[in-house]
């Protein structure tokens, strides 16, 4: 018989992530814009030594490659929590809902699909969770938040502009220009992606706690289940 986890544990371990991507990100993008007063200096005729010129780009691989590092450990912990929390909405008795645990993790990895299917897991983790809702078979009428489109809209739009700027940098310029085009667009990107990255915290918690409260809720009807809640997070 499943028994209800806590994610508070895998919340306070995501949280902390993901404050540190946030602290990447923010370098990233001081970075970029000494990047970009660089390029905008050579192209308007300014003269730089190779050593200055190397010296823009070794510090560009070096954040990069932590933001690299970073982004895989989040994301690595953030799909284990969702793996959590979806599984948790089976153990309220969830009924109705469209996805197994495996593939809730799985749409993330299908192209064209991803840019729908996690959105739709989220929504209906949050929905589950909903501790005002008792009767298994009414989650599906939870309301929703405008947290979640908000969020998402946030990392669909990034991804998307992403691919289709750096496209269209590749195909209309050349030399200096393109370099400076694209040290624009990674600017504009990694200034994107703070806030998105802190509606996944406040996203995160607010889901964990949800959790929690729906858990301690149901507790009559789930007599002899079993949690783990020594993490628990606070709305």
């Amino acid at each position: 018989m499943q028994r209800y986890v806590s994610p508070g544990s895998l919340a306070a371990w995501l949280t902390g992530a993901f404050i540190v991507l946030l602290l990447v990100q923010s370098l990233a993008v001081f970075s970029d814009i000494v990047e970009v007063e660089l390029l905008t200096a050579i192209a308007s005729g300014a003269y730089y030594t190779w050593t200055e010129i190397e010296s823009n780009d070794i510090r560009q691989a070096v954040i990069g490659s932590m933001q690299f590092l970073v982004t895989i450990l989040t994301g690595v912990l953030f799909l284990l929590w969702i793996h959590r929390c979806y599984k948790n909405t089976q153990v309220f008795g969830c009924h109705g809902l469209n996805f197994t645990p495996g593939w809730a993790v799985g749409w993330f990895f299908v192209p064209i699909l991803n840019m729908v299917q996690p959105f739709r897991v989220i929504r209906e983790i949050w929905k589950g969770s909903d501790p005002s809702i008792g009767n298994a078979h009414s989650w599906q009428n939870a309301p929703s938040t405008t947290l979640l489109p908000v969020w998402w809209a946030f990392f669909v739009i990034g991804a998307v502009a992403g691919l289709g700027l750096f496209a269209y940098i590749h195909v209309q310029f050349a030399e200096v220009t393109y370099y400076l085009a694209g040290a624009w667009t990674r600017l504009v990107l990694d200034a994107w992606d703070v806030p998105a990255i802190i509606l996944t915290i406040l996203l995160v918690r607010r889901i964990t706690a949800r959790q929690d409260r729906k858990y301690h809720s149901l507790l009559p009807d789930m007599a002899g289940a079993d949690v783990d809640s020594s993490t628990a997070v606070a709305a």
